[in-house]
């Protein structure tokens, strides 16, 4: 892997209880990926979603807008950004950030929870963590029979690895 790039650690906003938040493009790749939907659908992992691959609840919206889905969308990587505030014990550059935020969306934490990624990630190997995280798509739960786990994780391994990785290096 190249040389590190000394990008400056993603920061929490000033203020009390200010959490790390996703950026533009985390909330892009989760776009790409779970492309919106006004209307409920059968999601390949095996639930009913709807907007932008959201867990659709009894209490949610049968037909949402892009700005409601947009706002489901922000409402659950909020909740990823909790977990990742308060389970990840290092600073992180935004763009890691984004891709860390991405990942959870698709596979949920109780897979990151346990994984060597996530072990690599806290410890700072940003380098196992990169060979890592392809193994994210071999993994017990469904993957897309048409490649698209694939392709995610492989445009969410670059996205972590331009936080590190300066271009210049890279050549």
């Amino acid at each position: 892997m190249p040389t590190p790039a000394p990008h400056p650690p993603h920061q929490p906003p000033a203020g009390a209880g200010a959490r790390p938040t996703i950026g533009r493009h985390g909330l892009d790749l989760i776009r790409h990926y779970d492309p919106w939907s006004p209307r409920p659908y059968h999601h390949w992992r095996g639930y009913l979603a709807i907007g932008y691959g959201h867990r659709l609840r009894p209490s949610d919206a049968q037909i949402v807008t892009r700005t409601q889905a947009e706002l489901l969308l922000a409402q659950d990587c909020h909740l990823i950004g909790i977990y990742l505030g308060a389970t990840t014990p290092i600073p992180l550059p935004q763009r890691a950030w984004d891709a860390i935020c991405s990942l959870l969306y698709d596979v949920g934490l109780l897979a990151y929870e346990r994984s060597r990624l996530r072990t690599h990630i806290n410890a700072g190997d940003h380098r196992a963590a990169y060979e890592e995280w392809s193994r994210f798509d071999d993994r017990a739960f469904n993957t897309h029979p048409g490649g698209l786990t694939r392709r995610r994780r492989h445009s969410e391994k670059g996205l972590y690895q331009s936080a590190y990785i300066t271009p210049d290096a890279a050549a």
